[in-house]
């Protein structure tokens, strides 16, 4: 499984993997193995050193320095965050675009032969202009979103989740009228999650915060 964004795209991703381990042991590391990377508890199946995992995909590298200590899954190169109680692994998100001029960055995720799959639990946002948002597998299969935006009259928002459930929001009452802090004049909260509201002519804008995470998750059956 890879995900790509295609030309020009914010993108904020809650994306939850998932394998299904036959596994006894309680979430706590391997006797005689090193159970923390600076202040993140390391878990069975994860673990540090050799004989302290379960396999080349449970590898955790702990980065050490005079000021700091961060933990990567070392096959997926993945930053851990914290590792939760029975299954959940948070870890930083990278920052993905291809096909865009001047901004290419970084590989598309690619979990190809990997133990984990995506959840229907995953949240995929797409923020933008013109823009194609894209989870694909192999053999070629792919889901997404195509973000359009008509010119200055308004602003066309989608937020594609994994069920193939759409949502559009955003107008443009107020195109042509005096200014309006569409963020302020809401009582309740418009964008929730990763997100923040930013006006826009006649409108507002859930802009994904830069500072993205990614939900990694494993299950314990006895």
């Amino acid at each position: 499984m890879a995900i790509e964004l295609v030309c020009q795209v914010s993108f904020g991703l809650a994306l939850l993997l998932s394998t299904q381990l036959a596994i006894a042991a309680p979430p706590m590391s391997k006797p005689n193995c090193k159970d923390h990377c600076g202040n993140i508890t390391i878990p069975y199946p994860f673990g540090m050193g050799k004989d302290c995992y379960l396999n080349k995909w449970f590898e955790i590298e702990c980065n050490e320095s005079a000021y700091s200590s961060r933990a990567f899954i070392s096959r997926t190169k993945m930053e851990v965050f914290h590792f939760e109680v029975y299954g959940g692994v948070i870890v930083k998100s990278p920052v993905i675009s291809s096909n865009c001029a001047g901004r290419e960055s970084n590989e598309p995720i690619n979990l190809t032969g990997s133990p984990f799959y995506l959840s229907d639990r995953n949240s995929f946002i797409g923020v933008g202009c013109n823009t194609r948002a894209l989870l694909m597998d192999e053999p070629i299969r792919s889901v997404g979103c195509d973000l359009r935006c008509h010119g200055q009259k308004g602003i066309d928002s989608r937020e594609m989740l994994p069920k193939l459930v759409t949502t559009d929001s955003f107008g443009n009452n107020y195109i042509g009228r005096d200014y309006i802090d569409e963020c302020k004049m809401q009582q309740d909260d418009l964008c929730s999650g990763i997100t923040k509201c930013v006006n826009t002519h006649g409108s507002y804008d859930c802009v994904i915060d830069p500072k993205w995470i990614i939900i990694i998750s494993y299950q314990h059956y006895k």
